[in-house]
């Protein structure tokens, strides 16, 4: 019996080796934009779905951090990334792939296409090609990067297909960053390949409480789907609106005041005697509306940096900042951030 077990998981182990060989390893390069408009974060969400589709048919799909990493060694520059046919092929012989993806994402007029090109390695010739026209917006050209995915994969043989195995992500509400084993991999909804096994899933979104890591178990061979629900936290960006707004006008109202008050004191300097009470009225209010309104203003401010930091919006694009700064009689007080 012993022998039985034995002989039986040399033959799983050989059938699971030659599995793994029947799927061809494809190094996905970074989308290139040529004059699309869109934003770095776009084409690399994009490029991410395309990498998931084809690991979705059956390919083995090279990690774009491994990518990256091997381009790091290679540049003394920081990283950059590789759109040169050159620099793609030698790169994908270096990490052991056999076909290599080029995709680009081009404006003509107010529509874009988007094209993939699969380079096979072994035969130093272009394979499949995928073509699509859409919107220039990454809402529209989603359907493309699943067009040319499906181009892409009508090389791959039906029996590699079968085996992909993979994970689909979506979170309520929708646009969720996904975190898998400790990276982010993008936004959901979305789906990218995964190997067997067991992994964490976790995810966050502005306006929600964390997310709760989650144990998926991936299957060899099937698509895995996780949903995961978060809990909308309130904002607190209404209350900064109504207490920074009306700072402003009082402090508006407080400089309108300040000027009426010196001119009744202009007029007082000229005799007008009753102009005296006037003034000193008019520069009394103008204290209490500086007084008031720079404290709504200040609490406006803090209300928006009190959400920043505890995740009810999104980053801000310029961290929150105070600096003084000499403006040759004294010091200015500098306030940096997006409110």
């Amino acid at each position: 019996m012993t022998r039985v077990f034995a002989f039986l998981g040399v033959l799983g182990g050989l059938v699971g080796a030659a599995l793994a060989q029947d799927r061809p390893i494809v190094a996905v390069f970074d989308l290139e934009s040529k004059g699309s408009g869109l934003e770095q974060a776009e084409l690399a969400d994009l490029g991410a779905l395309l990498r998931a589709r084809l690991a979705e048919c059956g390919f083995q799909v090279v990690p774009p951090q491994e990518i990256r990493n091997r381009l790091r060694a290679e540049q003394v520059e920081s990283y950059r990334p590789c759109y040169d046919e050159r620099c793609q092929i030698e790169l994908g012989r270096e990490l052991a792939a056999s076909a290599i993806v080029s995709s680009q994402v081009m404006r003509l007029g107010d529509r874009c296409q988007l094209t993939a090109m699969l380079y096979d390695l072994g035969k130093a010739a272009a394979g499949q090609a995928g073509v699509a026209e859409a919107g220039c917006t990454a809402a529209e050209l989603l359907p493309a990067v699943r067009t040319v995915a499906e181009a892409l994969c009508a090389e791959l043989p039906s029996a590699s297909r079968a085996r992909a195995t993979s994970l689909t992500v979506q979170s309520d509400p929708d646009g969720a960053r996904v975190i898998v084993d400790g990276q982010q991999v993008g936004r959901a909804p979305l789906t990218l390949p995964l190997s067997p096994g067991r992994h964490r899933v976790q995810a966050s979104l502005a306006g929600c409480l964390p997310g709760l890591p989650e144990e998926v178990e991936a299957i060899a061979g099937q698509s895995t789907v996780v949903r995961l629900r978060l809990e909308r936290r309130d904002s607190l960006d209404p209350w900064a609106h109504a207490t920074f707004w009306p700072g402003i006008a009082l402090v508006g109202f407080g400089a309108f005041c300040n000027l009426t008050a010196k001119d009744k004191g202009g007029q007082f300097n000229s005799g007008e005697l009753a102009a005296a009470d006037e003034s000193r009225a008019w520069m009394g209010g103008a204290c209490a509306a500086y007084t008031v309104g720079g404290l709504l203003v200040l609490t406006g401010a803090g209300l928006w940096i009190a959400q920043s930091i505890l995740g009810t919006a999104e980053p801000l694009e310029m961290a929150p900042a105070a600096s003084l700064m000499p403006d040759g009689t004294g010091a200015a007080l500098s306030l940096g951030g997006r409110w």
